[in-house]
């Protein structure tokens, strides 16, 4: 009978974890766990993740990493107001956590509870300054309620971002435009792709006559108020 090669590498996990404690195996597992929960979250396979996590909660409730990332997967799956309970949960252990400051204020956004998720976002910015989704939450918040000004200042601290979706760079644009600020609005234009969608180059093309001074701009007035909020993705950490 032949017996079976053990490939080094192998055989080196196996020693490790045969030499842990029992509570150390468990760790290890866990995080394996954990890990595997993260890339099936990242290729859109929501409800696998969801049982794993489960899994991973079920023995270890107090785990922040797993039930913010279970709500996480859950906000992928469309269970928005069950991930918003996972992600309370976490601040009730831990009110500074920001990933589950920060994703329960974007999904209070996506639901459209303004105050709240502004309330969320603007804690998460003061313990984490400079985080561009905050930013980018705030800047959305600001433009809904026409408030310009904020919207541009927080649009400009999440320029990265922006820049990478055609809508959130359209709306960036429309705030300086607003604000009279013309250089600014065609500099952000510019940048829109070539492809992007019809609906976007024509409001971006009113924007440009706006700003120009033409005379057929100012039917383009409200167009602020029919843009379509783009979710930005959540966070992990």
């Amino acid at each position: 009978m032949r017996r079976k090669l053990i490939l080094p590498e192998v055989a080196v996990s196996l020693i490790f974890l045969c030499s842990l404690s029992p509570l150390a195996r468990a760790a290890v597992y866990q995080e394996s766990q954990y890990a595997t929960a993260v890339d099936l979250v990242q290729h859109g396979q929501f409800d696998p993740a969801i049982a794993l996590l489960q899994q991973i909660l079920d023995r270890s409730p107090a785990d922040l990493k797993s039930r913010n990332l279970m709500g996480i997967a859950l906000s992928g799956a469309g269970r928005s107001a069950e991930a918003n309970e996972q992600f309370n949960k976490v601040l009730e252990q831990a009110p500074d956590f920001v990933p589950a400051l920060k994703n329960l204020g974007i999904n209070e956004l996506r639901l459209g509870h303004t105050r709240d998720s502004a309330l969320h976002l603007e804690r998460a910015l003061k313990l984490a300054p400079g985080d561009p989704a905050c930013h980018w939450g705030l800047a959305e918040i600001a433009f809904g309620e026409r408030r310009f000004k904020d919207a541009a200042d927080h649009y400009e601290q999440c320029a990265a971002m922006a820049s990478k979706d055609p809508g959130v760079l359209l709306r960036f644009a429309t705030s300086y435009a607003e604000l009279k600020q013309p250089a600014k609005a065609v500099g952000l234009i510019a940048k829109l792709p070539s492809d992007a969608d019809p609906k976007i180059q024509f409001q971006a093309g009113m924007i440009l006559a706006r700003v120009e001074k033409y005379d057929d701009a100012s039917g383009d007035s409200n167009s602020h108020d029919r843009h379509t909020q783009t979710l930005t993705p959540l966070h992990i950490t």
